[in-house]
Parts: structure tokens; C-alpha cells; sequence
């Protein structure tokens, strides 16, 4: 969490956190403050990341995202079902859809966050994602677990974009949607060096031609990190 950002969430989050590995279903006043903290999520009201409109740098509220992954330790699996459709999931489906377009066959997990105006095609949304005002998630779209969509966004068919939710001290990407009809990623992780081609000659390839001076070896040059936004 940005050190100048003052989270909405409490902050019994972060000490849940720290003793998480003992948490279970049966600790009712922790899964209470939990799912707090995800309604909260959910309404819009607190969220994983979001862009400072002052600096133009991504501001990421880690309680917020403590809490997701703290959900899944202190809720129980439970049945569900929508007409003949069954679920047996921890997760609970979003209930809240103010304002919101939702065509049959949409799935949208407790937790995310449709502002009003967003589209919703037969798609999924998983927890944690927040999707701005005027969006279209378009048919087999997936806005992946605390993805951060902005507003008047067109997500194709087929379109994923993927999530963040993985332990906090992992190296974190982050991917930032723009009004255009596909989301552009951005990863702070340089990519593989490409294999150096065969020197071995071809059938009608000239002989390798002598020289005494080594051939220097060719160095694959990383790409620069940038910073992950998030949108």
C-alpha cells in the first residue's frame, strides 16, 4: 500500500493477515471484518488500484487485496444454484447490480465492482475487478481477479485480461485498459532472449570463412522496465 494512501478498509485486515495461517471458517468475528472489507469491495467504496489523477501513478491498496485472499481461509464451500445452473464455490455470485446491463449467461463474482452504465454480454468478472462506467465486457470476455478496467472501454469477444491476484510479496504485473476495442498489457518483466541461430552450414551453404580474430558473443539486451498502470 502506497505510504501517503490512507486505505478505507480497517485495519485489522493487516493483522489477520499476519496471523493468516491460523485462520479457518470457525473464526466468526475475523470472517466478520472480512467480509466487510470484500461488501466493501464490492460496492465500490474501497478498490485493489487505482490510477491518482494528481500524479498519473498507479496507487495500489494491498489491504484490499489481504482481504480477498483472506476470504477464501475463513469462508466455507457452500451450494448454489441459478435455475438448473449449480455452483460449489467459496465465493459467493455479486447480488449488486445498480444501474448495470446483464445479459443472460453473465457471471460476475462478489467482490467485483460494475460502476453504472457498464455492459455486461455472457462474460465472467471475477472478484476484486473494477469495471468503470460505459465499459462493454463483450461475449466470452474475462476481466480477471483484481483487473482494473476504465471507463467507456470496449473489451472484445474473447478479450481476457488477466488477473493480479497472486501473494503479495510476488513480483506484481499490472495491465491498464484504454478506450480502444483491445487492453494493452504492460509487464515489468523483460522478455526471453531469442536463441542465437545455427551456425552449422545448410547442404548449399558456403564454407565457414577462417578468421583469427574470436567472434564476440551476441548479448540478448533486455527490455527496460516500465512501470505497470492500472486504468
Amino acid at each position: 500500500m502506497t505510504s501517503s494512501y490512507t486505505s478505507p478498509l480497517p485495519d485489522r485486515i493487516d493483522e489477520l493477515w499476519e496471523r493468516r495461517s491460523e485462520l479457518t471458517p470457525g473464526h466468526t468475528d475475523a470472517r466478520e471484518t472480512i467480509i466487510g472489507a470484500i461488501d466493501q469491495i464490492d460496492e465500490g467504496k474501497a478498490r485493489v488500484a487505482f490510477v491518482d489523477p494528481s500524479t498519473d501513478e498507479v496507487v495500489v491498496d494491498e489491504r484490499a487485496k489481504r482481504s480477498i485472499l483472506l476470504g477464501f481461509k475463513v469462508l466455507d464451500m457452500r451450494e448454489s444454484h441459478v435455475g438448473d445452473f449449480y455452483h460449489h464455490d467459496r465465493m459467493p455470485l455479486k447480488t449488486r447490480f445498480d444501474g448495470v446491463r446483464v445479459v443472460a449467461g453473465a457471471i460476475a463474482r462478489w467482490g467485483s465492482y460494475l460502476a453504472p452504465g457498464v455492459v455486461l454480454m455472457p462474460s465472467f468478472t471475477n472478484i476484486g475487478a473494477h469495471v468503470g462506467s460505459g465499459t462493454m465486457v463483450d461475449t466470452w470476455a474475462t476481466v480477471g481477479s483484481c483487473a482494473q478496467v476504465g471507463e467507456n472501454v470496449h473489451l472484445s469477444g474473447g478479450v481476457g485480461v488477466g488477473g493480479v491476484l497472486e501473494p503479495p510479496q510476488a513480483p506484481r504485473s499490472s495491465s491498464r485498459t484504454t478506450p480502444s476495442s483491445a487492453p494493452a498489457a504492460w509487464s515489468s518483466r523483460a522478455p526471453a532472449c531469442a536463441p542465437e541461430p545455427s551456425s552449422a552450414p545448410g547442404p548449399s551453404s558456403p564454407p565457414p570463412r577462417a578468421s583469427s580474430t574470436p567472434r564476440p558473443e551476441r548479448n540478448c539486451r533486455a527490455a527496460r522496465p516500465r512501470p505497470g498502470r492500472c486504468a
